[in-house]
């Protein structure tokens, strides 16, 4: 406004344009502008044109609406001197007085070329009295048809009168307009003498040649005789769109305009508007001066900086976060030679908005390969690591690959043959032999007759995977490990920050892919608009500085993130909060159910949901739950494979939720970043589940509980009671059988002990009964689970026990054993039992077992030689060979 109020002081200033994109607030200054200026200022705007009937030009027929507006704003009969001048409506008054007049004229006419009647009318009796009083009697009756005539005829022109044969033609009024009208408009302004004309919403018709024809006008009514012979002149004021005057060349140079790439550099225009010399810096100055040779332009771009920098830059309140005066005036240079494109950053159609999405998607797919390649070098040495175990593992497939598919020939394999040198079958569980393998590709299987069999690598690659990589086949190495992994961090975390100028110097680009400074020069359709973004001049805040007249200063990272996310409901992953109270400021300016959509799915809101708000975060995750997109699950990945994220409050909210593939999606998915990780995922899902009916728990799941059972807290510590309840549902969902029991808490242990659920060896049944000595059927028979699930799997037992020691100890275990067993075992495991049987079990009195078992207590010599024992013995079952070695 007050830019406005300076402008019309200059009497030089006759045409001014108030530019600016639709919405930008033209109206309201315009609006003030007028309530200053209200006597002085005529408003014209125009909504529609008239009917097209003669192919008229467009500019033509914005000409009649102008004109149209102009005529029949002034009260009607103001203007006498126009063809288009209106008489004023007519009133009983009015039309009174033009009877009134037309009798008084009419018949006075008549009274002085002699129509009138004698002093004896209309007898030779009537006096001078009477003839008076009919006189007037007549004049009436004139006045009132006249009267009545006229107020029925009203505004309607008489173009024809006929009556008794004969025609009175009375001429036409205007109907149409003409192509000339200058008279008329001269006419208008010398009549009303306005200062100000406002033209609002002639860009509409995207015609700028209307424009020229007002800027004419305004020179004729200027130059004429009632206009210089005042002290103002009349000034038309534009409300017009940037676009409508997008520069579509370079005007030739003149000798004024050779001269401004220097007054650019020089910051000469800067400091005639009294500016410092150094407030915009000389590089940019320089950059700009280049692709600046017009002078009118060199000044406008420096004019708008100013009424741009009393709003961003200079004021105390509200000043745009983070905007220099090198941010600003490249951003003004850029609406200058690019004004459409300037004007579609509303609308999110610009070049620069397509740069923007090139750079979203560039930042996703180059943050993506980095996390692989770190997933990649943390398997790598986690493989490392265990090669020894792996060694063994590959060792044993080897093996029951031979012994599924021996030689069709009849020999047997002999050796391994790996680069001319041979490994015998032992040699196959050794990091030796796979090394060698793995650097080769290659090994022949060697029979007895000296042939050989060789796979081929592709036969390789399938049944043995882990040695595809050599690398993974070296010794591990910590420091060079820990060294990529903060290189990989490093890289993704400046890709998340960085702007269109570091994305185009960003080195790491993986080969055969097309740089992002490519990307720029294809977008782009100036030099000046690729430098400026190139050297950090346009930043990717060019929408929010562009826009910054409205509302309160929330941050220009939460304007940003809401008008490229929030607005279009757009997943912007990556984008990076550096404001202060970023996360608060946009919290208050999202729409209510911002949590439940798309544009939620950002790893710095998603984060502080989680630690900040989890009761908001159930809106988020309820999000994820029930959307299976590819946004969803690049959401997923790049959350999990993001460090500092909150990746267990994650996976406990998608438990709690519930999401019935949690566990599924934990234990399988490959973009887990490291084994470490998943685990750590895995448990706090294992100590977050509710009921084992809302999960699908599948082979996967199964598959690393079996591996990895005892590095899970929620198996090995101590939990509630409710969350070993829920542990242990989910070991029997998957129908895991527990190797080991020494790594399980004791309260998880004692469930599983119950179930039955654990695989019979000496240590386990020694975790189970909770004792240090061997686990004979003596100390088996103390816990009675324990016993049952020997009892049940006798054969598993007896197998475990085989390189330990006895199995029973004493005779009063081995009479009960006997005795309780002796139907429901076979013969084969009673007589394993009693052979394994100590000494000290030798049973003293024979009849206190069955005479079937006798003969099997006989064979293990566990038989007291007592004659009682005998004689028992020989009546039941004759003299045999055994009792005559007894």
């Amino acid at each position: 406004m007050r830019h406005l109020e300076e402008a019309v002081l200059d009497k030089r200033n006759r045409n001014i344009a108030l530019t600016g994109r639709y919405g930008a607030g033209k109206s309201s200054v315009l609006d003030n502008f007028q309530k200053k200026h209200d006597k002085d200022t005529i408003r014209i705007s125009i909504n529609t044109l008239g009917p097209d009937d003669d192919d008229e030009d467009l500019t033509n027929r914005i000409q009649k609406e102008l004109v149209k507006q102009l005529v029949y704003r002034l009260t009607p009969g103001k203007i006498r001197r126009s063809r288009f001048a209106r008489p004023k409506p007519v009133t009983k008054f009015r039309a009174f007085l033009h009877a009134l007049f037309v009798s008084v004229v009419g018949l006075g006419l008549l009274w002085v070329l002699g129509v009138r009647s004698g002093p004896g009318w209309p007898d030779a009796a009537a006096d001078m009295p009477g003839y008076l009083v009919r006189a007037g009697m007549l004049f009436g009756l004139v006045l009132a048809s006249l009267w009545a005539a006229r107020w029925i005829i009203g505004d309607r022109i008489v173009s024809e009168v006929t009556t008794a044969g004969t025609k009175i033609a009375l001429g036409e009024g205007p109907t149409t307009y003409f192509d000339s009208f200058l008279d008329e408009i001269v006419a208008f302004f010398d009549t009303f003498k306005p200062k100000f004309v406002i033209f609002e919403d002639l860009d509409r018709f995207e015609d700028p040649r209307i424009f020229d024809s007002l800027r004419e006008l305004n020179t004729l009514v200027n130059a004429s005789a009632n206009r210089q012979a005042g002290n103002e002149p009349l000034r038309f004021i534009y409300a017009i769109k940037d676009s409508l005057f997008e520069r579509l060349g370079t005007d030739p140079e003149s000798k004024d305009e050779k001269d401004a790439e220097e007054k650019l550099k020089d910051g000469e225009e800067l400091v005639k508007l009294g500016l410092a010399e150094n407030v915009v810096s000389r590089p940019l100055l320089d950059l700009i001066a280049r692709h600046t040779t017009d002078m009118r332009l060199m000044k406008n771009i420096c004019n708008e900086f100013v009424v741009f920098a009393e709003h961003l830059l200079w004021k105390k309140k509200n000043r745009a976060p983070g905007m220099t005066a090198d941010h600003l005036f490249a951003l003004v240079a850029h609406k200058n030679f690019h004004l459409a494109d300037f004007e579609a950053i509303s609308q999110r159609t610009s070049t620069l908005d397509k740069l923007e999405q090139l750079h979203r998607d560039e930042v996703r797919t180059l943050i993506e390969g980095l996390q692989e390649q770190r997933r990649k070098r943390m398997r790598t040495e986690e493989q490392r690591d265990r090669k020894e175990a792996t060694a063994v593992e590959l060792g044993g497939r080897l093996r029951d690959l031979k012994d599924m598919f021996p030689s069709p020939n009849g020999y047997s394999y002999s050796s391994v043959m790996v680069d001319d040198q041979g490994y015998g079958s032992n040699a196959v569980d050794t990091m030796e032999f796979w090394e060698c393998v793995a650097k080769s590709k290659s090994f022949s299987l060697v029979q007895n007759c000296g042939a050989t069999v060789t796979p081929s690598a592709g036969q390789i690659g399938r049944v043995f995977p882990e040695v595809m990589s050599s690398a993974q086949w070296l010794d591990p190495d910590p420091a060079e490990s820990a060294r990529l992994l903060r290189q990989y961090d490093q890289d993704i975390a400046g890709l998340r920050g960085a702007d269109s100028a570091g994305l185009a110097s960003y080195e790491g680009v993986p080969k055969g892919r097309i740089r992002f400074d490519q990307r720029i020069t294809e977008v782009l359709e100036s030099e000046l608009a690729r430098d400026l973004v190139r050297r950090g001049f346009i930043t990717r805040n060019y929408a929010e500085y562009s826009a910054i007249f409205y509302g309160k200063y929330v941050g220009v990272d939460v304007a940003f993130f809401y008008n490229h996310s929030v607005q279009p409901n757009e997943m912007y992953l990556d984008y990076e909060f550096t404001s202060e109270k970023a996360m608060s400021n946009l919290l208050e300016q999202v729409p209510a159910d911002f949590m439940s959509t798309i544009s939620a799915l950002n790893l710095q809101v998603a984060s502080y949901l989680l630690n900040e708000k989890p009761e908001d975060a159930k809106k988020l995750v309820a999000y994820v739950v029930t959307h299976d997109g590819k946004d969803v699950h690049a959401f997923m990945d790049a959350f999990l494979n993001t460090p500092d994220a909150p990746r267990e409050l994650l996976i406990q909210q998608l438990t709690e939720h519930p999401w019935p593939d949690v566990f599924e999606y934990v234990a399988k998915r490959p973009g887990i970043p490291d084994e470490e990780t998943r685990l750590k995922l895995f448990d706090t899902a294992l100590l977050n589940a509710l009921s084992i009916d809302v999960y699908e728990i599948g082979n996967s799941s199964r598959a690393l509980l079996e591996s990895s059972y005892q590095r899970l807290t929620a198996l090995s510590q101590s939990q509630t009671a409710a969350q070993t309840e829920r542990v242990f549902e989910i070991l029997e969902a998957v129908e895991l059988v527990v190797p080991d029991l020494s790594g399980l808490s004791t309260p998880l242990r004692d469930r599983i002990v119950a179930a039955h659920r654990y695989k019979l060896s000496s240590p386990n049944l020694q975790m189970a009964l909770g004792i240090d000595v061997d686990p004979t059927l003596d100390e088996v028979r103390q816990k009675q689970s324990v016993w049952e699930f020997c009892n049940k799997r006798i054969g598993d037992y007896i197998a475990s026990m085989d390189a330990i020691g006895p199995i029973v100890l004493t005779e009063s275990v081995l009479v009960d054993v006997i005795n309780e067993q002796h139907e429901s075992w076979t013969e084969d495991q009673l007589r394993e039992v009693i052979e394994q049987s100590s000494a000290l079990a030798t049973i003293q009195k024979i009849e206190a077992v069955p005479q079937l078992t006798w003969p099997l207590i006989v064979d293990a010599g566990l038989l007291a030689p007592t004659v009682t024992n005998v004689w028992a013995y020989v009546q039941a079952h004759g003299l045999t060979s055994s009792c005559l070695d007894f």
